[in-house]
């Protein structure tokens, strides 16, 4: 992804370590490219004695999408105080599904009683992940830095309330305007 290469180029790692704290590098990726991208890295640092800079700040984000029909008739079990075994059962949906609706409704800026999905000290976990690793990160690489005892759902509707709170294009440009 453009995102993890803007991230290397920034902080420009000088070992494995410093390049696994990029967000959208996993286990993985480092095995695989990691060698390849630091002798890079080093090279270029050694001929240009260049420094690390601060991260980069994200790319504007799309305008938020509605959320589809199908996810607000989910969100709408879901706020009548049934549970997601209960609405993915209502609705003959796997509880997968269920998550991904209550996440695009999320997203569109729909209310979720997420204290109802996540505990906080795991929200509070989840969030520090993501803070860590980026927004942009892959499930798959939130869930390593966590550990065993996460899903992927409660990863999914923790990072879909956070990206809810961050600005939209559409929001900057109008402010800009």
């Amino acid at each position: 992804h453009d995102s993890v290469l803007r991230s290397m180029a920034a902080r420009l790692p000088g070992s494995e370590e410093a390049l696994l704290r990029i967000g959208g590098v996993g286990q993985q990726k480092a095995a695989a490219y990691g060698e390849a991208f630091l002798a890079c890295i080093a090279e270029f640092v050694a001929e240009t004695g260049a420094q690390p800079a601060d991260e980069p700040p994200p790319a504007l984000r799309r305008a938020r999408a509605a959320a589809g029909a199908s996810a607000l008739t989910t969100l709408a079990l879901f706020n009548e105080g049934r549970s997601l075994a209960e609405v993915a059962a209502a609705r003959q949906l796997a509880l997968r599904t269920v998550e991904d609706h209550l996440a695009e409704a999320l997203e569109a800026g729909g209310h979720v009683d997420l204290d109802r999905l996540v505990d906080s000290e795991r929200r509070a976990a989840i969030e520090r992940a993501i803070g860590e690793l980026g927004e942009a990160s892959l499930l798959r690489t939130i869930m390593d830095r966590l550990g065993d005892g996460y899903t992927f759902g409660e990863i999914k509707l923790v990072r879909a309330a956070l990206s809810r709170s961050q600005p939209t294009e559409s929001r900057d440009l109008a402010a800009a305007e």
